[in-house]
């Protein structure tokens, strides 16, 4: 016999058990009775010729063993039985089955919720199309940069001495965009995701909104299931104001609205049309954060004029012309870059294209020997998981956290044990 019929026979025989006992016991008792019959021809009474074929046919207990043995599979068959005996001892004692159960399930659910954190933050892929092709535009220096004067967003030393930066300004985006022939698309977010007063049908609401490139949703491979996301188009100078509505937001919200798409949503006083709505998977380019709303780059200076956001000293009349200085300043740092290679693109092409047009927007932002000598360099870095600030912040509490509910769930099964 074949080592894959042996096993097609082991698992037919866990599952046609009281049929072949019977086909076993029926060959048994045959064998038995024909050696019967042959010592009655021999001269033999009828209990002499019973106990010659035993005898001669040996132990039948032994027989069935043996044959099952070779049948089943042994270790599964116990664990069957282990399982049954067990619930028969649990369904004879149910106050020891309810305080076994609540054990169990204060163990599991507990792993279960930091896994379900872990998994989100630490392991998953972002929900987009061929995120392998994503890397994030990142920064280093030896110094502070001196040409950055004002940073939103994630930086952090970096363990070799200096440090790392994500967030790049509008300028440097604008040469990467334009200028990449590596890159199928460059996208751009903002670092900070800010929290606005949204009203739609009267009725106030708060949503966590981030300002977006015009290739943002195309860029990743995200398709709206309503309406359609925001394109270039959309983010242009003097465009009609337009958003994107997460589906969390859409559904909880504003009650799943099926036409929602082309009606006004008011964010800070500012009137949007409602142009799609993500899919339920997709959260953004940075695990652990909700949006619930997406707009263009080209409304940030007005949603924060709305805010009264002014530089140093700005404020009033001059709040709108302030926040435009901010979001066109080439010394504000505020926006994380993405791009997605071109198929066949390796990491180091990409990165040998993008330095070159880096260097050269750096070169045009430098006025003093002091900039020059604490200049930034660009670095990539992988895109596939998302920005990975929160990951760093929470990676080692997260593993110390999933380790200590492991342990609870280990005590758990030793007390019901």
């Amino acid at each position: 016999m074949s080592k894959l019929r042996e096993i097609a026979f082991r698992i037919r025989g866990l599952f046609a058990r009281d049929r072949l006992d019977q086909d076993l016991d029926d060959e048994l008792r045959a064998h038995l009775e024909m050696l019967v019959e042959e010592n009655l021809r021999r001269g033999m009474t009828i209990e002499e010729a019973r106990r010659a074929a035993r005898r001669s046919f040996g132990g039948v207990t032994q027989t069935i063993e043996a044959y099952r043995d070779q049948r089943g599979i042994p270790m599964l068959e116990t664990l069957i039985q282990d399982i049954r005996y067990g619930l028969r001892m649990l369904r004879k004692n149910p106050g020891f089955t309810a305080v076994a159960v609540l054990t169990l399930a204060l163990g599991i659910g507990a792993n279960t919720a930091i896994f379900s954190v872990l998994d989100a933050v630490m392991l998953q892929t972002l929900p987009v199309r061929n995120p392998q092709q994503l890397v994030f535009v990142n920064w280093t220096a030896k110094d502070w940069p001196g040409i950055v004067e004002d940073l939103e967003g994630s930086n952090r030393k970096d363990p070799n001495g200096g440090w790392i930066g994500e967030p790049v300004t509008y300028p440097i985006f604008e040469a990467l965009r334009t200028r990449s022939t590596t890159m199928s698309e460059v996208i751009a977010f903002s670092s900070n995701l800010n929290g606005f007063n949204v009203q739609f049908d009267g009725k106030p609401y708060s949503a966590a909104t981030e300002s977006v490139s015009g290739g943002y949703f195309t860029g990743l491979g995200v398709q709206t299931i309503l309406g359609r996301p925001i394109l270039p188009d959309d983010d242009v100078a003097n465009a009609p104001p337009v958003a994107v509505l997460s589906y969390k937001f859409w559904k909880s919200k504003l009650a799943g609205d099926e036409s929602i798409a082309g009606k006004t949503i008011v964010i800070n006083s500012l009137p949007l049309t409602v142009i799609g709505v993500a899919p339920p998977e997709f959260f953004g380019a940075q695990p652990g954060e909700t949006k619930d709303v997406w707009v263009t780059l080209h409304m940030y200076p007005r949603l924060m004029s709305a805010l009264n956001f002014g530089g140093p000293g700005e404020s009033g009349a001059d709040a709108e012309a302030a926040a435009s200085a901010y979001w066109e300043k080439p010394t504000t740092w505020w926006l994380i870059v993405m791009g997605r290679m071109k198929p066949g693109v390796t990491e180091s092409q990409a990165r040998a294209e993008l330095d070159v047009v880096f260097d050269q927007s750096i070169d045009a932002m430098i006025t003093s020997e002091k900039q020059r000598e604490s200049r930034p360099s660009l670095i990539l870095l992988p895109g596939n998981k998302g920005l990975d600030s929160i990951r760093r912040q929470f990676s080692e509490p997260l593993f110390v956290l999933m380790g200590a509910v492991a342990l609870v769930l280990l005590i758990a099964c030793a007390n019901v044990a």
